[in-house]
């Protein structure tokens, strides 16, 4: 874990929070060694109330970067009670349980989170005296129990019978690291003195996996570097893709935005998908005991309500596999937050981008330290005793829906000012919006699409904007070639979509035959097409708008976020002109 704390660059940041959010930048900047669900960021700090008396607050920011304000007061008055529900606490802070324990450590700064090397060594039957090897008395190991009122009490038992000046950390198995400090260096400083010890463990046991950065790592630590380096080979695949090798990479993709859509059916709203296929997630989904390693769940209690209990585990028979994790014994269950699909790498699911990407993350250090587990002893996680009190102390902060939220859209020519205002329009209504350029290679394109979000909902084919010098056929490539095409890319994906639409613009330019030509051309198309679409649910319409400065791009995003959406589900084959009755003729 290299040390990026820049003091150039934090000699400009002023007040504790700025600092703080500094904190937590570094953190999550650390991709590959903190687990990256459960990062907590607070500081301490004092302002006037409406009575001009000074009150001590503490401010709180996670790795989603949700703040939390809450008055020290308030907890102290909580931590001095002798029994409260985490329902209870959440409900009365309004902030993460972990803000009871932060205001024990009398630090302005504060911090836990998930490193992947301890919580992997805390796994491991001898963990203790591992821990008591690495730190001595310098760190508190907590052993492991569910994150409830009563275990924080029993941390602050321990904490008042040390001395915190000589306290370097406070380790709490299976879940989280702490380290704390009234100065951010000092904070950032402990967690990596914290994460070198595990980290040198696990390299010197050869518990190496694909995609750890072993070659950079200082050489004197690696002890016997051929037996290490072929244990890390031995995980990496000579046949990238497996026994599915000779599968075509379309027909791979095409499954994959199915998986998406059945699981999007069973969720009854859409998700979000993204493949992992990197080497590390590849070997993961190859191992002989796969079925096993996903049936003893995540590493931290805030993964498993993260990531659900268990994965889903897709092989070649996909809607199979989907049917059996859906009827699953477990309630909790049925709607997978992530997948193993063999021979392929692994899958997240989400309802927004920020938390597919946080699970996706997620998932790639879990497999990893998994898989080091396994190699030291054969992994094991929390019993069934463990994963009913984690469910149980589970609580949801609410989140405010979109009307597309988890619909996927494309929006071509973003370099104009419409297609400017189409995106933006459709992010503001909660879509991940994939924008495009003039020139854009499409063949390469539409399937990153695919893999980083599992599918395509919605395709807004904005063309560019034409002019009275060109030509018939310059027309007819611009603004009926173009459209076609896109359409055909995109339609293997658009029929395997969440109520999938096809939108095109065209303007109208009086002064050119050739737009005329091809605007009419397409429309006509647009009508003979739509009956065929509509057997597979997809809807197909025209927007015809005045070109003039695009002076109604606003009123077009308008008429198109509405369009899109179910209110207009039985609405295909149609033009609808949006310009201001600026070429209405009368008489």
């Amino acid at each position: 874990m290299k040390n990026k704390f820049d003091s150039k660059a934090f000699a400009n940041i002023q007040g504790d929070f700025n600092a703080m959010q500094y904190l937590n930048t570094l953190l999550q900047d650390h991709k590959s060694a903190i687990l990256g669900d459960s990062t907590l960021c607070s500081c301490k700090f004092m302002q006037k109330n409406i009575f001009d008396q000074n009150e001590h607050f503490m401010m709180l920011e996670n790795d989603m970067f949700v703040s939390y304000t809450v008055a020290l007061d308030d907890i102290n008055f909580l931590n001095k009670q002798e029994n409260l529900s985490t329902h209870t606490i959440l409900q009365y802070l309004n902030a993460p349980i972990e803000s009871l324990l932060h205001a024990l450590l009398p630090y302005t700064f504060v911090q836990n989170s998930a490193l992947s090397s301890v919580i992997t060594v805390s796994h491991l039957d001898n963990s203790a005296q591992l821990f008591e090897e690495f730190y001595g008395n310098e760190v508190l190991v907590v052993p492991y129990a569910n994150m409830d009122f009563e275990f924080i009490q029993v941390i602050k038992k321990a904490l008042d019978h040390l001395d915190l000046e000589k306290l370097r950390a406070i380790i709490i198995e299976k879940t989280t690291v702490i380290t704390f400090g009234n100065s951010v260096e000092h904070c950032y400083n402990e967690l990596l003195y914290v994460e070198e010890k595990a980290s040198q463990y696990l390299l010197k046991s050869g518990a190496v996996v694909c995609g750890d950065d072993i070659e950079k790592t200082n050489k004197s630590i690696l002890g016997s570097l051929s037996d290490i380096f072929e244990k890390a080979s031995n995980c990496i695949l000579d046949v990238y893709k497996g026994k599915n090798k000779e599968i075509p990479l379309q027909t791979n993709l095409e499954v994959f935005a199915y998986m998406r859509k059945k699981i999007s059916e069973n969720s009854a709203m859409p998700m979000l998908a993204s493949l992992d296929e990197s080497k590390k997630s590849v070997h993961f989904s190859n191992v002989e005991n796969l079925s096993q390693l996903i049936k003893q769940t995540p590493l931290t209690p805030n993964s498993v309500v993260e990531l659900n209990n268990y994965p889903m585990l897709v092989n070649a028979d996909t809607t199979g596999s989907i049917q059996e994790y859906v009827n699953g014994d477990e309630e909790y269950c049925n709607i997978p937050a992530w997948a193993v699909w063999e021979n392929f790498g692994t899958i997240a699911f989400a309802h927004e981008p920020l938390q597919l990407e946080k699970r996706k993350r997620l998932v790639s250090n879990t497999i990893s330290s998994i898989l080091k587990i396994d190699t030291l002893q054969g992994y094991r996680s929390f019993s069934q005793n463990e994963l009913e009190q984690i469910n149980n102390n589970e609580y949801i902060f609410e989140e405010e829906e979109l009307l597309y939220t988890g619909k996927v859209a494309i929006v071509t020519n973003c370099n104009n000012l419409m297609g400017q205002t189409l995106a933006q329009r459709f992010e503001d209504l909660g879509a991940v919006v994939v924008r495009f350029e003039e020139n854009v290679d499409f063949n390469k394109s539409i399937p990153q699409i695919i893999k980083d979000f599992g599918g395509i909902d919605i395709v807004i084919s904005n063309p560019i904007i034409a002019n009275e010098e060109r030509s018939l056929q310059q027309c007819m490539q611009y603004e009926f070639d173009a459209h076609k095409d896109l359409l055909d890319l995109t339609l293997p994906f658009l029929k395997l979509g969440i109520d999938p639409t096809f939108v095109y613009l065209t303007y109208i330019n009086k002064k050119s035959v050739g737009c005329a030509t091809a605007n009419a051309a397409m429309q006509t198309y647009t009508k003979s097409i739509a009956a065929q679409l509509e057997e597979y649910g997809i809807r197909i319409n025209c927007i015809l708008s005045n070109d003039e400065v695009q002076s109604n791009t606003q009123d077009v995003a308008q008429v198109l976020g509405s369009l899109c959406s179910n209110d207009f589900a039985k609405t295909t084959g149609t033009t609808i002109i949006v310009d201001g009755a600026r070429n209405l003729q009368i008489g």
